[in-house]
């Protein structure tokens, strides 16, 4: 069973992956280079990450509270296996391409053996949150919208006035959330959560083709924009989408905040409650539409999967940056 929120995968390690999927990326794309990878675990590159939050509109009292959440998270080891990883740069580990990279990691960054804490939606809409944008009006003729209930097994089903209220299985638990962060969960999360978060039903006509993927993605715009959401200006939110075009639905697996600066796109993301902070910085949007969505490309391609045979949409904000298609057969 995946872990709700994000991926918990079922393959036990990774030696050289071999992704089976057809990949479109879009012409605007630059291409493929080096790109590096930190676990923010050491003091420099987590202050200059933190800096970097504070640039884009981040307040630093959220900011504080981002550098406690991965100083605990990596308190002990974040469970990485970084025994084929190049050496260290400054705190960061430098790739030369995509292939490199999934041919030195051992296993799954969601896989890891890391302290159980936020799952990636937890972790951006804390800062979206920060920033000011929130989706307030999804609660509002709720009946009306294209919002279910998908159970971890893919089950569908309305939600539950309990789920809508609380966020369960969508986001971590409220006493968690106190936990973690020494404050209660803003309504404002909660709302982004269900937003941002909860699967929508896709129209009877949508098929996989590169048109109707696009389509429904441009229905997913207009569904949280009237919940009230606008996607930030100073930074960009990346979203990975299952497309399940048999059951009928799509489904955001994970979420990360991206900050363009100085020619590169660098990511932060939470990788599954026990998995660790990363931040990514690409020169591409190849690199970071392959990286971002390696796990759920993965699932699709795995036939005792749930998720098999879905297709993988990639955005940043309201635009596609890469779509991803099975190519595994029984």
């Amino acid at each position: 069973m995946k872990t709700v929120g994000h991926r918990q995968l079922r393959f036990p390690r990774l030696e050289r992956v071999v992704l089976l999927t057809t990949v479109v990326l879009l012409p605007l794309l630059v291409s493929a280079g080096d790109f590096r990878i930190s676990f923010l675990d050491q003091p420099s590159i987590l202050q200059e990450t933190c800096a970097l939050l504070e640039s884009v509109g981040i307040p630093e009292e959220t900011a504080r509270i981002f550098r406690r959440l991965v100083e605990w998270q990596n308190q002990g080891g974040n469970g990485i296996d970084v025994s084929k990883f190049p050496a260290n740069e400054r705190g960061a580990y430098r790739f030369h391409s995509f292939q490199d990279f999934t041919n030195r990691i051992t296993h799954a960054f969601a896989d890891s053996a890391g302290k159980p804490t936020f799952m990636c939606f937890d972790a951006a809409f804390l800062l979206l949150n920060s920033a000011g944008l929130s989706a307030d009006l999804v609660d509002k003729d709720f009946e009306s919208k294209n919002i279910i209930n998908v159970t971890p097994e893919r089950d569908q089903g309305p939600m539950s006035q309990y789920v809508l209220l609380t966020a369960t299985n969508i986001l971590c638990s409220p006493e968690a959330y106190r936990g973690l962060t020494g404050k209660a969960r803003s309504e404002t999360e909660r709302k982004l959560g269900i937003s941002l978060h909860a699967a929508r039903r896709l129209r009877p006509e949508v098929t996989d083709s590169d048109t109707d993927l696009h389509a429904t993605f441009s229905d997913f715009i207009a569904d949280v924009k009237r919940d009230g959401f606008v996607f930030p200006s100073n930074f960009k939110l990346g979203l990975v989408f299952y497309v399940d075009v048999r059951r009928r639905f799509m489904k955001t697996d994970h979420a990360f905040v991206c900050i363009p600066k100085a020619g590169r796109l660098i990511i932060l993301e939470k990788d599954n409650s026990r998995g660790p902070y990363v931040r990514g910085d690409f020169d591409s949007e190849r690199d970071l539409a392959e990286f971002a969505s390696l796990a759920e490309r993965r699932d699709t391609n795995n036939l005792q999967d749930v998720d098999y045979g879905a297709s993988v949409v990639v955005s940043l904000n309201d635009r596609v940056i890469g779509m991803f298609r099975p190519t595994a057969h029984p």
